[in-house]
């Protein structure tokens, strides 16, 4: 009997000993989280990509900058065709397409090619609907806001007339913001431009002192500015009254001061005050600099 009580409380000695080993065991598991598990080797970042200013100001504007895609029309290709639909894009795109294509006559064999198929095939490209925007129609005149680009181009029509030459330097000009909404996606900029060659540019269409204007009426589609219509002062839209230019007119020292080339501050605010009213007027950033660079 006793040897039977003494290997009985051995074994019980023996049972305690082996769950306090498993328990010490246990607890030094749990005291470092666990069975260990091999650290995943750690993977260096990429290096971070600067990031490209975004213009917010439309008195910074860059003109010459922000196209998101371009031109696929021969004689077109490289002009900008998609802008972001804010304000600065809005103007991005106008000053663009007055630069290189409806201020000026640097692609006039592109845009008269088979009866202006050429002029037609670009317009497609930046109109709110393909066939939305053309600039000849009944006895070849198109609308009215449309066709000053053709006299321009073709000039008088008189035989011993001279084709107008217009190279505008936009950057140097003016902008007329006569309104601009990115809630209701809509907008209507002016752009007067400095010409080069002011004595070539002689009797064109809204040609003022060497300057020439055109006012563009823009709506986003599918997230970027296209163009609805190039306004004319006769025009029945809602910015006839805001395009009216004001009822004094300008002095002689004015007047030189707007044939100066380049073009100065001077005659940036003359432009701004006799042809705009002074109202929603910026400057580009890059004035008297180049296309497409800031200053």
């Amino acid at each position: 009997m006793n040897k039977k009580k003494a290997l009985l409380i051995g074994l019980v000695l023996v049972i305690v000993l082996l769950v306090g080993v498993l328990v010490g065991v246990l607890a030094g598991r749990g005291s470092r989280g666990g069975d260990p598990t091999p650290a995943a080797p750690s993977v260096p970042s990429a290096p971070s990509t600067p990031s490209t200013p975004v213009n917010t100001s439309m008195d910074d504007v860059v003109a010459g900058t922000g196209a998101i895609a371009t031109s696929q029309t021969p004689g077109f290709e490289g002009v900008g065709t998609r802008y972001p639909a804010t304000c600065v894009g809005a103007i991005q795109a106008t000053a663009e397409w007055a630069q290189k294509v409806f201020q000026s006559t640097e692609r006039r064999d592109a845009m008269l090619r088979d009866k202006h198929a050429g002029l037609h095939a670009f317009a497609d490209e930046i109109a709110v609907a393909p066939g939305a925007l053309r600039f000849t129609g009944e006895n070849n005149k198109g609308t009215l806001g449309e066709y000053p680009v053709i006299q321009m181009l073709v000039g008088s029509g008189f035989p011993n007339d001279p084709l107008p030459e217009a190279a505008p330097r936009v950057q140097d000009g003016v902008v007329q913001v006569l309104k601009c909404s990115e809630t209701d996606k809509t907008a209507a900029i002016s752009i007067i431009a400095p010409l080069d060659d002011v004595e070539s540019a002689r009797g064109l269409p809204y040609e003022f002192y060497g300057w020439l204007n055109r006012t563009y009426q823009l709506q986003v589609v599918d997230g970027s500015w296209r163009l609805v219509h190039i306004i004319e002062l006769r025009d029945k839209t809602p910015y006839q009254q805001l395009m009216k230019p004001p009822a004094f007119k300008e002095t002689m020292d004015q007047a030189r001061e707007l044939w100066v080339r380049p073009a100065t501050d001077g005659a940036r605010d003359i432009i701004g005050y006799l042809t705009l009213n002074g109202q929603g007027i910026h400057y580009f950033q890059n004035k008297n600099g180049e296309w497409g660079q800031a200053s």
